[in-house]
């Protein structure tokens, strides 16, 4: 049972403003304005510093429609002992006040994953991954709640295993999927641009085995392999068949250093 925690944030104030107004300021310069938005299964987008990944994350978060609930999927930075950790917290804060945990399908997937989804409190104390994604979603919609899954495997086989139990929860607990990723790091931008492309093709495709494929055999610096491999797998499981890429840069188009560059994709899945 998820007990009454809060996880608070880490990042704030280096990777996004902490100050609401600020806060608030710099994600209506980042999010375009329109009038239609999609209803989607799913988005894949970076988790880096507003001021180098916020304007393509931006780009992805104008175009949907945020539900009540979203289901991210971070990447480990640091070494984790679960496969897919869920952060035993009731809510996490933000600058813009907390977001609610969704207990009941937290709950479900720890109970139809045992053995690969595991609570444990202090997951994400020092993770940055999942909480970049919460101010745009609480932004868009203040009612949001979440589900915080953190992914350390790379292991196919149980990636595939926990994205079929993700995708038959989602049946009963109806949620937009988020991956969070960063894609090369600290390459030049040309060499970049050219593994990112064999990567992007992949996920267009919705080819979990291609993706992991091209990644280790290319060594892509993909940080987020496997969180936007379980999203890729769980959104073909709920008959998803490709994926919208939304916007690609790189660090450089704001640093001015284009020799050592991180590079940031954004992808919609209807």
């Amino acid at each position: 049972m998820i007990s009454d925690r809060v996880r608070e944030p880490v990042v704030a104030g280096m990777f996004y403003p902490e100050n609401p107004r600020s806060l608030e300021d710099q994600l209506r310069m980042m999010i375009p304005s329109r009038e239609d938005h999609q209803e989607v299964l799913g988005i894949i987008c970076p988790h880096a510093g507003y001021v180098y990944s916020g304007s393509c994350a931006g780009k992805v978060y104008g175009q949907i429609r945020v539900p009540r609930t979203a289901v991210i999927m971070g990447v480990a930075h640091g070494p984790v002992f679960e496969k897919f950790g869920i952060e035993d917290a009731d809510r996490w804060d933000t600058p813009f006040g907390p977001v609610p945990v969704n207990r009941g399908m937290a709950e479900n997937l720890l109970e139809r994953g045992r053995g690969l989804f595991e609570i444990r409190a202090g997951i994400n104390s020092n993770e940055h991954s999942i909480e970049v994604q919460l101010p745009f979603l609480r932004f868009l919609n203040e009612e949001v709640q979440i589900v915080p899954i953190l992914v350390s495997t790379h292991d196919l086989d149980q990636i595939k295993q926990a994205a079929r139990i993700l995708a038959g929860v989602i049946k009963d607990y109806p949620a937009l999927m988020v991956a969070s990723t960063d894609m090369s790091h600290y390459i030049s931008a040309q060499k970049a641009e050219e593994k990112d492309a064999l990567a992007i093709n992949e996920i267009k495709a919705l080819n979990p085995d291609g993706l992991m494929e091209v990644v280790t055999r290319n060594r892509i610096s993909m940080c987020g392999v496997a969180p936007t491999t379980l999203l890729i797998t769980a959104a073909r499981q709920m008959g998803a068949r490709s994926s919208t890429l939304v916007h690609y840069t790189h660090s450089g188009e704001v640093s001015g250093d284009f020799d050592q560059v991180v590079s940031y994709a954004g992808f919609t899945i209807p």
